[in-house]
């Protein structure tokens, strides 16, 4: 029990965005990831192995990606140690997932995520009630860390028993609601569906009680949406611009072009992006006609970070092993029917396509070193699939 309350606070303290409420909006300082995980590293420091030689490689990489990042003249040092802290932590995390067992069973990943999805929801809540309780309506949205809180519900619907549904069933609309946000409104419903997937391709006999339940859902949240837009607007009408406003204009206002922006300046600039430009900096810049430059073009997508960090050849190679990690993922689910490999094949499809929109490695650390951590696991049960069977079972489900 102490293990899973342990589990719990570490979860929504560390690696939630209650994390960067605490620091940022109360602090007014960076938010400092490294402080609050050095609990878990002290918690399994007698377990954790970080090979020396993987030490080596991340200090290399981080010295070499700055030092060709300074070569673009409009950056400076300051400029780009941001970006290097974070791919930093993001290569650490890795490591340690991919090196070691950190959740030695399926119930301790699920509580520590479950602290997540808290945290993410009490920072919500937080913001949401700061904001509407301000002299001037302002517009806002939050940033959650969508990728443990995601997998949260994902275990919830392939591991856990139905009832637990209607946690997601209630959990998850009020985060999406209050975090006023598309994106992960959007995230939350694709993780869904496509963990609703998996569990039919094994239980094909559910698809009656699967359908009634997100056809119920369906209708009652949209009922729900459609009846309280009077009421979001005299509570905040900023807030009912980007709930109401902003979807109903989907690809037609300026902020959704903008995300596409970069896609497109790179199709017609690809030559730029041949050689890697190592570590970019937080300054962006436009040209005379307003265009999106290269230093802008990063912006709001990892891949587009990406491409300027390592060039086009390498994020093509890098694209090509994930989609073979995705398939692996997949055909040891079909093999050997484990739960994990069902998660995994969910999570690596929702963040495939959660990358094209994103706010990058720049905002978030929590968020960066949660994407390493997961790539680093799955990294490792595709490599030796008996470390998956010999520690996640179907006892649960």
């Amino acid at each position: 029990m102490k293990n899973k309350i342990f589990l719990f606070s570490i979860g929504l303290f560390s690696f939630s965005s209650f994390l960067s409420y605490f620091f940022v909006r109360l602090l007014h300082m960076p938010c400092m990831v490294e402080i609050f995980a050095i609990p878990l590293l002290y918690y399994y420091r007698n377990t954790l192995r970080i090979p020396q030689k993987d030490l080596i490689g991340v200090i290399l990489f981080i010295i070499l990606g700055i030092f060709v990042g300074l070569l673009n003249p409009v950056y400076t040092f300051t400029d780009i140690l941001p970006i290097a802290r974070c791919f930093m932590l993001g290569a650490i995390g890795f490591i340690i997932a991919k090196r070691n067992n950190v959740f030695n069973n399926i119930d301790n990943l699920y509580i520590f995520c479950f602290g997540v999805f808290v945290g993410d929801l009490i920072n919500a809540f937080l913001l949401m009630h700061s904001v509407l309780n301000a002299e001037h309506d302002k517009e806002y949205a939050v940033d959650i860390n969508i990728v443990f809180s995601v997998l949260w519900v994902i275990l919830t619907i392939l591991y856990k028993k139905d009832k637990y549904l209607i946690l997601v069933f209630t959990l998850v609309p009020l985060l999406s609601f209050i975090s006023v946000s598309r994106g992960v409104s959007t995230f939350f419903l694709t993780g869904i569906i496509l963990a609703f997937m998996l569990k039919l391709r094994k239980r094909p006999s559910k698809i009656v009680l699967i359908t009634a339940f997100l056809s119920i859902s369906y209708i009652t949240l949209s009922t729900v949406y459609i009846n309280s837009e009077d009421t979001v607007r005299r509570l905040s009408p900023s807030m009912h611009f980007r709930m109401y406003k902003k979807v109903q204009t989907i690809g037609q206002n300026d902020a959704d072009y903008g995300r596409f922006a970069p896609y497109m300046w790179a199709a017609n600039n690809i030559t730029y992006y041949i050689v890697p430009r190592g570590f970019l900096g937080k300054k962006f810049l436009n040209d005379s006609k307003g265009e999106n430059t290269p230093l802008m073009a990063p912006w709001d997508s990892t891949y587009m970070e990406l491409l300027y960090t390592f060039g086009l050849f390498l994020v093509v190679t890098f694209i090509f092993i994930y989609l073979y990690k995705l398939h692996s993922c997949y055909i040891l689910y079909i093999c050997t029917g484990e739960i994990i490999f069902a998660v995994s094949s969910t999570m690596l499809t929702l963040l495939f396509f959660e990358y094209l929109f994103t706010y990058g490695l720049i905002r978030s650390p929590f968020t960066v070193i949660s994407n390493a951590g997961v790539l680093g696991f799955i990294w490792r049960i595709t490599n030796e699939p008996g470390s998956a069977s010999q520690y996640f079972t179907n006892s649960n489900n």
